[in-house]
């Protein structure tokens, strides 16, 4: 995995890649921007309230899925859902996301649930770590929406309940899967097979580094 990154401390993604990419951006506003809370309908927003963005719209010939990364507690980090559209499976353009910290996990879940069904039934990819696991119970038990990625859980088949479920929702981030994920990210970009939209993530990209051994 170190082969994925430059010396320690070095940003991990091309910066010229992620600077052409901001460039676009100018040139393909949203056609749509809300404010959810997860709480209630979508809202039109104030100035600068806005925290839901659609770049295009929904396609019934198009897959989607939508990538999630749930916050830990509110104020702190961000909460963000980007959805992607597949295209033939070999090029990613984002259409539309969505971050903040002034909602819980759980409300996140609400707003996955809406974005996913906005776009085709889109199938979720969630992390787990943080305030994954409320977000993941939202969006599966109270919205019962199972296009959700599920791993399973060989560790779990003989626990003394005797529990047959040997399946658990979202991915775990160990070190050895974010330099997977981090790998494949790098190659889609180098590649051109990755459409960012948002500046927001784009300059999550762009200040990304590897420092010590962790990233």
């Amino acid at each position: 995995p170190d082969e994925a990154f430059q010396s320690s401390g070095s940003t991990v993604f091309s910066q010229e890649v992620l600077d052409i990419l901001d460039l676009k951006t100018k040139d393909n506003p949203p056609i749509l921007q809300a404010r959810l809370t997860g709480l209630a309908a979508p809202e039109r927003p104030l100035l600068g309230g806005a925290n839901f963005y659609v770049y295009a719209e929904p396609r019934r010939d198009r897959s989607y899925v939508m990538g999630v990364d749930a916050a830990q507690g509110i104020h702190g980090d961000y909460h963000y859902m980007a959805i992607f559209d597949q295209h033939d499976g070999t090029f990613f353009e984002e259409v539309a996301s969505f971050w903040s910290n002034e909602i819980d996990a759980k409300a996140f879940g609400h707003v996955c649930t809406l974005g996913a069904e906005l776009f085709n039934n889109a199938f979720i990819t969630p992390e787990i770590q943080g305030g994954g696991l409320a977000t993941c119970m939202t969006i599966v038990v109270e919205n019962r929406y199972m296009r959700i990625y599920q791993r399973k859980t060989l560790d779990t088949i003989s626990n003394a309940t005797g529990d047959a479920n040997i399946f658990r929702y979202g991915i775990f981030t160990s070190h050895q899967v974010k330099d997977a994920l981090i790998q494949n990210a790098r190659n889609l970009l180098s590649e051109k097979r990755l459409l960012l939209r948002t500046p927001y993530l784009i300059d999550q990209f762009k200040a990304f580094k590897k420092e010590a051994g962790k990233s």
